[in-house]
């Protein structure tokens, strides 16, 4: 099976929530989100904490999303994960 590719950052946490969200799973949508997790656990934990936080509340939670989703993006590039 050919991995899920994303357009972007957002797309790729929009599919993240909608799954984690979903209930019940299936077989695939459980592969989808080990795949994901694996990718997630690149970051520190302050980064994935950064890019569940609203960014509009101080330019500091801003800076800090904008660099987890920057490392984000990276780490799904580097897994082919990210549509170029």
């Amino acid at each position: 099976m050919t991995p899920v590719r994303y357009s972007s950052v957002a797309a790729f946490l929009a599919h993240l929530v909608a799954l984690e969200k979903a209930s019940p799973r299936s077989e695939e949508d459980e592969r989808i989100l080990s795949v994901m997790g694996g990718v997630l656990a690149e970051l520190s934990s302050d980064e994935r904490d950064a890019l569940g936080s609203d960014s509009s509340v101080s330019p500091t939670r801003r800076r800090h999303r904008e660099r987890a989703e920057l490392n984000l993006s990276r780490a799904l590039t580097s897994r082919g994960l990210l549509a170029g």
